[in-house]
């Protein structure tokens, strides 16, 4: 082959990889190809309106062997979509040429504006030349009552109207009180919380309790988290509080009692019934305190469910338990400001993942163990009986603790190991049935 055809032939391989190369790269609105999507539809979690949203996302997919280009993807709405997006790392109602590789997938991410209708819907409309493709797009909102006070007025009640959005910690001044009826429902923000330095009083029922969480705690994405608001905390100030039937959720701390000004005399400070407290990081924190509790549940704490620092504490037929492994006990008793004195837990089960599921402090001598199910190396002593009466290691055979599930099963142990005398002083248990066997736990045991 002479040098002119050589350099002609080359001359020809370079166009034609240039040509092949150009056809690879080329981005084109092709009618024919279908998008695929994640969802057939993009429907929120019920939100608050004045809130706005968490960000969803949506997958697009190409799965031709085309290079797209999409001419455009657009909220049908406009400025006036209740909705903004992002596309592919570009934000705006509407967004044009957006290359999409064969074989290959985009995110488009969506939330829902402040302020918003209780229903809202929009499309987004994706269009390929002629052809044009539609995702609907809905959000329900919820009306609320939003609570931005630092302190609370003098005796104000929150009802069952509207759900509670907490946007600032707000407080009971000392000397005042306030009230959380029967089926409330307090949202609060991250960071916020309620603080008593007067007296609180959760007056729920069986059938309606009053429900205490953080404000994405209907959200699936952020279900059964800990550490979304600060929780309840009671100073030394704070007296006569009561919590009945209600459900707190996703705190920090979800209750922190300080020792009363009165702890020298009879005064409880604080009595807790038929309450569950799950999903905290701490359940229950006292420092000093005198309390009272029956008929409780504190589930899934991220560290202590009880860490009693001192005080007083008379527990009944509660159930402190979690299915998680922690770096620390589930219910720890040592002194504090003041020393533990005259400290009771009957009839309770304090069950959990954890090898031991008590740590007391050594030196402690005022406290009762008393017809408990107690989880226990087989090396923790329970021979004292001045201690420890009628203690059993068993499992528990919760119906599923990782459900938040702990009721008893129809071969529990904890049936039928309690007293007389136990369940006569809070005779109704977490659901609110007769404690007719002596079950130990918040739940005695009903078949279905």
């Amino acid at each position: 082959m002479s040098s002119i055809a050589k350099y002609t032939f080359g001359l020809i391989c370079i166009a034609v990889a240039l040509l092949c190369s150009c056809e690879k790269n080329d981005y084109i609105s092709d009618s024919d190809v279908m998008l695929k999507f994640s969802l057939d539809e993009l429907n929120f979690d019920t939100i608050f309106a004045p809130l706005g949203s968490t960000t969803y996302q949506l997958t697009v997919h190409n799965r031709s062997n085309t290079n797209l280009k999409i001419d455009q993807v657009m909220l049908l709405r406009g400025a006036a979509s209740p909705f903004v997006m992002n596309v592919d790392g570009r934000s705006g109602v509407s967004i044009d040429n957006v290359k999409l590789a064969k074989k290959d997938s985009m995110y488009i991410f969506v939330e829902v504006k402040q302020n918003q209708a209780l229903l809202n819907i929009d499309s987004i409309l994706f269009k390929l030349g002629a052809s044009k493709q539609y995702l609907l797009v809905k959000s329900y909102g919820q009306e609320c009552i939003v609570i931005s006070d630092s302190v609370l007025p003098n005796n104000y009640t929150f009802t069952s109207e509207k759900p509670y959005l907490i946007v600032k910690t707000t407080s009971v001044a000392m000397g005042n009180s306030a009230n959380i009826a029967d089926s409330a429902t307090l949202y609060f923000g991250k960071n916020c919380g309620l603080n008593v330095h007067g007296t609180l009083l959760i007056t729920g029922t069986s059938e309606s309790r009053a429900r205490l969480t953080y404000i994405r705690a209907n959200e699936e994405w952020y279900a059964n988290l800990s550490s979304q608001w600060n929780g309840l905390y009671f100073s030394s100030t704070s007296t006569n509080n009561a919590i009945t039937f209600a459900e707190i959720s996703g705190a920090a701390n979800a209750i922190v009692v300080e020792d009363t000004l009165q702890l020298n005399t009879a005064q409880v400070q604080l009595k807790i019934n038929n309450t569950i407290v799950k999903h905290a990081n701490i359940g229950l924190q006292s420092n000093g305190a005198y309390l009272q509790i029956a008929n409780s549940l504190f589930a899934s704490a991220s560290r202590n469910a009880l860490l009693l620092k001192g005080g007083t504490y008379q527990v009944y037929n509660s159930t402190i338990g979690s299915p998680y492994s922690r770096f620390v006990e589930l219910v720890s008793l040592s002194n504090g400001k003041y020393p533990l004195a005259n400290s009771l837990f009957a009839g309770c089960i304090i069950y959990g993942n954890n090898q031991t599921e008590l740590n007391i402090e050594s030196g402690l001598n005022s406290y009762t163990f008393d017809h408990c199910i107690l989880k226990l190396s087989s090396s923790f002593n329970t021979s004292d009986t001045s201690h420890y009466k009628s203690i059993y290691r068993d499992n528990p055979n919760f119906v599923n603790a990782l459900k938040d599930d702990f009721h008893l099963k129809s071969d529990s142990p904890a049936i039928g190991i309690g007293t007389n005398e136990i369940s006569a002083l809070y005779p109704l248990d977490l659901d609110g049935n007769y404690r007719s066997s002596n079950d130990v736990g918040a739940y005695t045991y009903k078949p279905k």
